[in-house]
C-alpha cells in the first residue's frame, strides 16, 4: 500500500500486525519502523519519529537503519519549522537539477515583477515577494552544497565572509527578449 501512496491503508495494516502483537504480548520494530515511514511518507514528522523511537526501544541494539529514520525524521521536523524550498519550487525531494532548473524558471515568468507592472499596488507587491521567494529556492536547490546542507538541516542562509551577503540575481538565468 505504501508504494501504492494509499498511506491510510498502509497505516491501517500496520497498525493491525501492531495490535495483534500486542496482544500476544509482543513488539516487533519492524512494524513500528514501518509505520514511522508511512508517517514520513504523509509529512507527520513528529508522529514518525516517535515511531522510530519505538522501533529503537524495541531493538534494544544500535540498529543503524533505525538511527538513521530518527535522523531524518529530527532533520524533517526541523525543516518543516523552516522555509520548505521544495514545496515553494514545486518540486519533489528526489527531484533532478534540470527539474529545478524548469519549475524555477516556469515560476519566475510567471511572477516575474515586469509582468504584473498594470496590476494594483498590492498584487504588485504579492508578485515581487513570490518572485524572491522562488529565486531564494533556487539560490540553495541549484547549487549542490548548498542543497546538501538543506537537506542535512543545515543553516544555508548564514552570512559568509565577514558578515555581508552578496545576495542571489533572480535575474541571472533568465534570457528575456
Amino acid at each position: 500500500y505504501r508504494e501504492l501512496k494509499r498511506f491510510n491503508d498502509a497505516k491501517t495494516c500496520v497498525q493491525k500486525a501492531i495490535d495483534d502483537d500486542a496482544r500476544r504480548g509482543m513488539q516487533n520494530s519492524a512494524y513500528h519502523l514501518a509505520m514511522g515511514r508511512i508517517h514520513m511518507d504523509c509529512g507527520e514528522y513528529e508522529i514518525a519519529l516517535s515511531q522510530f523511537s519505538k522501533a529503537h526501544e524495541i531493538d534494544g541494539s544500535e540498529n543503524r537503519e533505525i538511527r538513521e529514520e530518527i535522523h531524518n525524521a529530527e532533520v524533517a521536523i526541523k525543516q518543516s519549522k523552516q522555509k520548505d524550498y521544495y514545496k515553494t519550487l514545486g518540486v519533489s525531494r528526489k527531484a533532478k537539477h534540470r527539474e529545478i532548473k524548469k519549475a524555477y524558471r516556469d515560476l519566475a515568468l510567471k511572477w516575474h515583477p515586469d509582468k504584473h507592472a498594470d496590476d494594483s499596488e498590492d498584487e504588485k507587491e504579492k508578485a515581487t515577494l513570490e518572485f524572491q521567494k522562488i529565486a531564494e529556492a533556487y539560490e540553495i536547490l541549484s547549487d549542490e552544497e548548498k542543497r546538501a546542507k538543506y537537506d542535512r538541516g543545515e543553516d544555508v542562509q548564514s552570512n559568509q565572509g565577514g558578515g555581508h551577503h552578496q545576495g542571489f540575481n533572480p535575474f541571472q538565468n533568465m534570457h528575456f527578449q
